[in-house]
């Protein structure tokens, strides 16, 4: 057997017997082991390469379809009773979700195919043990797909993500990569599920007890299938490209400003400002002053290889928690400074909150619901372009004085700790890419 193309890794075991050689992965449809010959079923995992990824964490999607030609030969008895060696071909198609030209937000994706397929495992997955290498791969592959990087690996002065291989063989960067996306899905405001070091339930860079009802794995599992599951990206740039209101601060230039990687979540919150209903102050009493908005100042999520941020805040590990400034207007020459001017660092009164996005009737936290899931998906009417983006419950502000040398970046930044509507999509279909 032969694959073709570059595409794709063409999934194989080591075999031993009067010698060592590579032999196709087979599984029967209970994820057994079996033999190709039996069940005519193989594996192949689509390569996603460096420039790719870089196309993923800057909020947009692969757009050359990946294919693969896979040859093979058998040999089967005749009307005769003979043998005969026959060959064969096999073309296979990866592709991205299908844009509709329509989306609005990251998150605006189809619930039936948001890039990606139902995974399941056979088993455990995780560090110093032996894994079931098919499942390596799914998880591997998931992860790279939805940006994830070795998080911490080894801190330096680059801002490049370090990215692990996909090869079958979960080591300490796949560890660290699952570890953050369990860490995001789990954050929950403050103390140690704000910060990426710690071990805590569920989030420790392994997976296990998938198949058991209402554990940790299962969560995990269940997230890493959802069609909403959180993608890691360059926050500044997605939201600077996708909302003319916001300005990204993050120029990469030092250490105190190369702070522009996050979840998708808030990259989508960002963007989602500007169909937030206008605030009276935007414009004059008389209707008279043409409206100009303040532009949001994007200063800061979490450095790319969690170098630089943990010294500088509370709770930016993760890619939950950012920094804003609100940057002052100019109206017929006569500078405007933003309507928050006063520190609210202990306050969390309604005055103090930006405006936040209602939820549909009937939502459960942590309750997966169809009609709550399609409340939420993309709609022509412009009344429900709000709606377009995940629900936010409670977003914290905290004001924060800037200093003369970051007289560029605000006056004020404000520091929002957001908690998101949590939604399990139920697995529908069963393939995997």
């Amino acid at each position: 057997m032969q694959d073709t193309s570059t595409g794709f890794n063409l999934i194989t075991k080591r075999v031993r017997d009067d010698r060592v050689r590579n032999e196709v992965l087979s599984r029967d449809a209970n994820l057994n082991d079996a033999e190709f010959k039996d069940t005519g079923r193989l594996f192949l995992v689509p390569n996603i390469t460096a420039e790719e990824e870089a196309q993923l964490r800057s909020g947009l999607r692969i757009t050359a379809d990946k294919t693969a030609k896979v040859k093979f030969h058998f040999r089967f008895k005749n009307v005769k009773g003979e043998w005969e060696w026959k060959a064969g071909e096999v073309t296979v198609t990866a592709k991205d979700y299908e844009s509709t030209g329509q989306e609005v937000f990251f998150g605006d994706r189809p619930m039936d195919n948001p890039g990606y397929s139902v995974l399941k495992l056979e088993g455990s997955v995780a560090v110093n043990q032996i894994n079931d290498r098919l499942d390596v791969y799914k998880v591997e592959q998931r992860l790279r797909y939805l940006g994830f990087p070795a998080f911490g690996a080894a801190p330096t002065n680059s801002i490049a993500p370090i990215d692990f291989a996909v090869d079958g063989s979960f080591g300490d960067n796949e560890s660290r990569a699952l570890k953050l996306f369990e860490k995001v899905i789990r954050y929950n405001y403050s103390g140690d599920s704000t910060k990426f070091a710690p071990v805590t339930a569920g989030a420790d860079g392994s997976l296990r007890d998938t198949s058991v009802r209402n554990s940790e794995g299962e969560m995990t599992l269940d997230w890493l299938n959802a069609w909403n599951a959180p993608h890691w990206m360059n926050v500044g740039q997605y939201s600077e490209r996708h909302n003319p209101h916001v300005v990204n601060s993050q120029d990469n230039s030092g250490d105190d400003r190369r702070e522009v990687y996050g979840t998708s979540w808030i990259g989508d919150w960002l963007v989602a400002q500007q169909y937030v209903p206008l605030a009276g102050n935007y414009q004059s009493a008389s209707g008279s002053t043409p409206y100009v908005p303040y532009q949001l100042l994007f200063n800061g999520g979490v450095d790319e290889n969690l170098a630089t941020t943990p010294g500088q805040h509370k709770s930016h590990d993760l890619g939950m928690a950012f920094d804003i400034g609100i940057r002052p207007r100019t109206v017929n020459g006569v500078t405007i400074n933003a309507p928050i001017s006063r520190d609210v660092s202990e306050r969390n009164v309604a005055s103090d909150r930006m405006p936040q996005l209602t939820s549909p009737v009937g939502l459960t936290l942590g309750q997966w619901s169809d009609a709550a899931a399609a409340w939420f998906q993309p709609d022509t009417r412009n009344e429900y372009k709000q709606r377009r983006i995940y629900g936010c419950a409670r977003p914290f502000q905290r004001i924060r004085g800037g200093s003369a040398s970051q007289s560029q970046r605000s006056a004020r930044a404000v520091e929002h700790r957001v908690r998101w509507t949590r939604t399990k999509l139920q697995p529908k279909h069963n393939c995997f890419r």
